[in-house]
């Protein structure tokens, strides 16, 4: 047991735990003499910047570090290669990758194994399937299982819990158990232990066999300097997590993230002193810095950081007050010389402590911009309902708002799982709303992850009578005051509740009790909590020393919130007999707790089905036999088991059709790298060492741009002068359209730009507002005074190729869409207001549906609903549109039907208007009364609103209060609506027609608006200036240029493929998951069409004439896409479905159910008539 734990102090600190994992790691290190390059497990990077640091590393001898990743390379053939891992089994095949690597570089290489925290024999049978076992000079094992983030805050930095819980895998209470033997060899044996939660019974189970050896034995003869453990299983409180944090640290871990106690931000003037600080900081972390880290800094977030151990308990509302207080202590206030020096000596005190005040108030302003927001507020307001069971059974207006919306994904998650939590579930009608409409804005995708938030408990169905169980949250939110009204003093608390303004958490509260008056006084109330309570027998021996506060170890097993670290702080600083330290999993968030169930919906990389240990147990048996009987074996490429694909495994036999893995995986790692072919010429050989400068500049600055680990941008440069000949092309008829032709070797599928230098002269021929002419082919010129200098030159340039070539902004937000990011956006590109700041993505074919909706008919009322009505303007821009995408148009007339929210008016009474905050309310009540047609096209929704006479004019105001483009507006996954007024002057409407009211012409450039707008046309043309070809464009917003169509046709190409990835990622993963499910050939043969025209679409993309590749690049994704959704939504993959006994799949039964209840309740009608007609003799009259 380590000693240098003070039992006379108050407090034990797990600093010592720190000291005791960096001698581990030394110790290890130090076993093997020489040079050493570290290979590290990309997830121990962030966990071993709290052991040491880079420079500490270097005294014993690590010269190089890589990360445990395909295609690392070792660079010092001299070194020893000391693989640091976690003992996970998909390592196994990049180990055996860096080894053979490294043998074919260099002779006789030297290389060790350190599994942290322990061995694993599985891992160890997958190194020898790859037979590199032999290769590795030791194997060892590296026992750090927890790492301390503060001095009463330690953490294993495992989100490894709501996955155990969903699956059944529970080989992680192994490791914690281990873990808490680890810390009674530091800290002595704790006598007292209190479980509360299933899985907290199980880990004392599991400790309390671990510690009958007879090493812990000689333990007990040391002194305890924790006397007490509780053991709290998460899941009887997933409340908590899933509401808003409200201390400072708690909202820096919301809306920055906070990971191994430090947050990555973006730079700020502020922030100066920290980032050279940081420059000189002993980190690990230089591994993991990322291209675009150079605009972002991260900070320690810990007690020994100036100020924020002030800070980070504190109700935010405190926060200002707190470093308003600290600022003035600062100030220099000495008169006499005795003063100065005692001034002079806390210097660099004081200074770092301004340091930390400019660093926290710039925090803290920027999450005020967060809190004061709307979003936020109203975010709040529904969670507090919920809290406090206020309409919590039925459907929340704000949530259906945000998924209407396409907020993010886990704030919407988030909010459903609380109302469910709050209500003891769902009813089941609202309970498959919420699901209908959450997959129909995010994706069939998530089908999976609602069976695994209904397996945790997160978000399920329940009837009425459960609400009133003694374990509902209403029942126990009463029994332990988990709601204080009106009494909560956020500035100076006396309760927990503070941490959330109100709401006290349930774990803190429960430590309260324990700490007085002991849960042996509330076992009545303890017991309706879910879970097993479990009081070791040890409890009775608990120290009341005099000389020191009783030491309380708690335990969270599957997560804690900072907001909970800060109420256990407060009860610590409150009660005087008790000092709280928390062990924990994993620190988390609402976000985060879900994130890690959503992993296997949102992984666009197509990972394998990986074995279960069943299988592996048979595959290991079958290996042992074949090598007994001399069988050859060749190993398999990839970690994928043959059983597992034909089914053979389960425990039914099912038919499955050979699927084309081996290309799948292939092509899951596909990226995209796109090429610019940038062309400097100039006319006066006076320009040419000045664009040879620019060159230098260009290829040295803008050499490429990294959208994303899919997407590479690059630019190719080439500067020459421009002959007579070529000149005389452009000048000599006078024909500007020679100057949009350029010519380049290369078939790059973002164009080329010529950039032509010329005098002052040359460029008056052009005037003073035209210097950029577009071709087509995404192909420009544009004319740069050689007078302007570089710096405006090479604004000009990047202006044109990141605004006009292509759309950066476009391609940032398809790739952020597949791998389910957020992006951000610039909302002053779109010329009209919106609901969402995004753009839609672009398919291969569309359904147009245009509503014309008159509210009061006035004049003659059209009979058929579908009328046809002539848009020779909006056909034209179809026709136009059908060369990158197909649209069918069907249009109706909806009459007697209004907006359900009235319009306000004007206070001078001139006009009726509708704000941009009202707009998203006015379309789902409008769209019940739409009719549609069948078809499984993605649908465009385009609403003609024909003013009343009531209340016209009426007019459509952006953000500003403006007048928007064409009185309309565009809703982001639905379409648009425009808003037509009749002419003031006609006072008698009776008399119109309805073309006359329509006004066919400024309505249907409204609608080309909406269209362009809504597929993001618009998007890429408001930084440069396009001539005199564009002035007329935006007059008349009726046609397409051929650069737009092509940079359309990029868009579709990129988000045609990785909507192909996505949907085959997903079919792979519900084979894996349910392995009854039948693979016929037909799906198969769907899977491998798709494959190959994924293939020919990577291929074509890469070469072929200018805009041929590209053309077939789009044919060829589309098609793939449309064979992987048709394999998808087969309806064999389930109308094959085997249901066995011990495999309850059920759960997608109320998914099909209502196909087939209606027919069976018309069945069940005419079987009643036919036997009561026959029993009365055939008098028995039709119901």
């Amino acid at each position: 047991m380590d000693a240098s734990a003070d039992s006379s102090s108050s407090n034990v600190s797990f600093s010592t735990v720190k000291e005791v994992s960096r001698k581990l790691l030394f110790s290890a290190l130090d076993k093997w003499s020489g040079s050493k390059t570290l290979v590290w497990d990309v997830d121990l990077m962030n966990p071993f910047n709290l052991i040491t640091g880079f420079k500490e590393l270097q005294d014993h001898q690590v010269v190089q570090m890589l990360l445990l990743r395909l295609g690392s390379v070792v660079s010092d053939p001299s070194s020893r290669i000391v693989f640091l891992m976690h003992p996970k089994m998909r390592y196994a095949a990049v180990v055996a990758d860096i080894v053979h690597s490294t043998l074919k570089q260099f002779d006789n290489p030297r290389f060790h194994l350190i599994f942290v925290p322990q061995r694993s024999v599985i891992c160890e049978y997958e190194l020898k399937r790859y037979d590199i076992i032999k290769k590795l000079s030791s194997i060892e094992q590296l026992p750090i299982y927890f790492y301390a983030w503060d001095d009463d805050l330690i953490s294993m930095e495992n989100e490894w819990f709501p996955h155990a819980t969903a699956s059944g895998d529970y080989n992680m209470i192994s490791m914690i158990s281990r873990g808490l033997i680890h810390l009674e060899e530091i800290y002595g044996p704790i006598n007292n232990i209190y479980c509360k939660g299933n899985m907290a019974k199980d880990i004392y189970d599991a400790w309390s066999l671990q510690r009958q050896t007879d090493s812990w034995r000689t333990l007990t003869a040391f002194d305890s300097y924790i006397d007490s453990i509780i053991i709290f299983d998460r899941s009887i409180d997933y409340v908590t997590p899933m509401v808003t944090q409200l201390t400072y640290e708690g909202l820096i871990d919301e809306i920055f993230g906070i990971k191994c106690a430090s947050v990555k931000m973006q730079k700020m003037e502020s922030l100066e002193d920290i980032e050279e600080a940081n420059k000189s900081h002993d980190s690990v972390g230089i591994l993991s810095t990322s291209s675009g880290s150079q605009d972002r800094i991260q900070i320690s977030l810990n007690s020994k950081q100036c100020l924020y151990s002030e800070l980070r308990d504190l109700n935010f509302h405190a926060v200002g007050s707190t470093l308003s207080k600290s600022i003035k202590e600062q100030r220099h206030t000495a008169n006499s010389v005795r003063e100065y020096k005692e001034f002079v000596k806390k210097l660099p005190t004081l200074q770092a402590s301004r340091s930390a005040a400019a660093l926290h108030t710039s925090v803290a302003e920027l999450i005020k911009e967060v809190i004061a927001s709307d979003e936020f507020s109203n975010t709040l307001s529904c969670e507090r309902e919920f809290l406090n069971c206020i309409d919590s059974n039925s459907l929340s207006t704000f949530i259906e708002q945000c998924i209407n919306k396409k907020e993010p994904m886990l704030k919407v998650l988030r909010l459903m799982c609380l109302q469910s939590l709050t209500n003891a579930g769902l009813k089941t009608k609202l309970y498959d709303q919420y699901r209908r409409e959450f997959l129909q804005s995010y994706g069939y995708q998530y089908l999976l992850l609602f069976v695994e938030l209904e397996k945790v408990g997160l978000f399920t169905k329940n009837s009425t009578d459960n609400r009133n169980q003694a374990s509902s949250y209403p029942n126990i939110r009463k029994l332990f005051d988990l709601i204080i009204d009106n009494h909560t003093n956020e500035l100076e608390p006396n309760d927990v509740s503070y941490v959330y303004s109100g709401y006290a958490p349930l774990i803190p509260r429960l430590c309260q009790q324990w700490a007085k008056p002991g849960w042996t006084e509330i076992m009545d109330s303890l017991s309706k909590v879910p879970g097993i309570t479990k009081l070791a027998a040890g409890d009775e021996r608990r120290i009341k020393s005099k000389n020191r506060r009783n030491t309380v170890l708690v335990l969270f097993v599957g997560g804690v919130t900072s907001a909970e670290v800060s109420a256990l702080r407060f009860l610590s600083s409150q009660e005087t007999s008790s000092h709280f330290l928390v062990a924990t999993t994993s620190v988390t968030t609402g976000e985060r707790l879900l994130e890690c169930l959503a992993k296997v919906s949102e992984n666009i990389a197509i990972e394998l089905p990986s074995e279960s240990w069943l299988e592996l147990l048979v595959r290991v048996a079958t290996t042992e036999v074949r090598h007994q009987a001399n069988i050859p074996h060749r190993p398999r490429a990839i970690v994928q088991p043959q059983e597992l694909r034909t089914g053979k495994c389960s425990t039914t036999e099912v038919y499955r059709a050979d699927l084309p893995y081996d290309e799948i995986h292939n092509l899951s790692k596909i990226t995209f790298q796109l090429s610019i072919f940038v062309d400097l010429v100039w006319i006066d050989l006076s320009a040419k060492s000045s664009v040879e400068r620019i060159q230098a500049r260009l290829e040295e600055e803008y050499n490429s741009t990294q959208i994303s680990d899919k997407m590479l941008l690059t630019y190719k440069y080439n500067a020459r002068k421009i002959d007579d000949e070529e000149l005389g092309k452009f000048f000599g008829d006078g024909n500007s359209s020679n100057l949009f032709n350029v010519e380049s070797a290369s078939a790059d599928l973002l164009g080329s730009v010529r950039v032509i230098f010329v005098s002052d002269q040359i460029a008056q021929l052009f005037g003073e507002e035209v210097d950029l002419f577009l071709g087509c082919h995404q192909q420009a010129s544009l004319f740069v005074r050689v007078q302007l200098g570089e710096e405006e030159i090479l604004k000009k340039l990047t202006q044109t190729l990141k605004g006009v070539i292509f759309n950066e902004q476009r391609l940032e937000w398809i790739v952020a869409k597949a791998f389910h990011r957020s992006v951000e956006h610039d909302e002053s590109v779109g010329k009209l207001p919106t609901t969402l700041t995004v753009v839609n993505p672009l398919r291969n074919e569309y359904a147009l549906e245009l509503f014309i909706v008159e509210p009061t008919p006035s004049g003659p009322v059209h009979g058929d609903t579908n009328a046809e009505l002539e848009m020779p303007l909006l056909d034209k821009f179809l026709s136009r549109l059908s060369l990158v995408t197909k649209v069918s148009m069907n249009s109706q007339v909806l009459y007697g039907i209004d907006f359900p929210v009235l319009p306000e008016r004007d206070p001078r009474g001139d006009y009726f208007y509708y704000d941009s905050k009202r707009l998203p309310y006015l379309i789902n009540p409008i769209e019940s009364f739409m009719g549609s047609y069948v078809t499984t096209l993605p649908v465009v929704h385009l609403l003609v609103y024909l003013t009343p006479d009531v209340h016209r004019p009426l007019y459509i105001l952006d953000p500003a209060g403006v007048g928007s483009l064409y009185n309309s507006f565009v809703v982001a996954g639905w379409g648009g609506v425009t808003v037509v007024n009749t002419a003031v002057e006609v006072e008698d409407t009776s008399k119109m027609s309805l073309s006359d009211k329509l006004n066919s012409t400024e309505s249907q450039l409204a609608l080309i608006a909406l269209l362009r707008q809504y597929f993001g046309i618009d998007g890429s043309t408001t930084t440069a200036n396009l001539g005199q070809d564009w002035l007329r464009l935006k007059r008349r917003q009726a046609a397409l240029c051929p650069w737009q169509l092509q940079t359309l046709a990029l868009h579709t190409w990129v988000d045609s493929t990785l909507d192909a990835l996505v949907t085959v990622g997903s079919l792979l993963r519900l084979l894996e998951r349910i392995s009854n499910i039948v693979i016929d050939d037909h799906v198969a043969d769907s899977i491998a069409e798709g494959v190959a025209q994924l293939s020919a679409s990577v291929e074509a993309s890469g070469g072929g004439e200018r805009g041929g590749g590209l053309a077939e690049a789009v044919a060829s994704s589309c098609r793939a896409a449309g064979a992987f959704e048709a394999a998808f939504f087969d309806h064999s993959l389930l109308s094959l479905l085997y249901f066995p006994d011990d495999q309850k799949y059920a759960i997608y039964t109320p998914l099909f159910l209502p196909l087939s209840l209606p027919v069976f309740i018309s069945v069940r009608q005419i079987l009643s008539y036919y036997c009561r007609s026959y029993a009365s003799g055939g008098k028995v009259e039709k119901e």
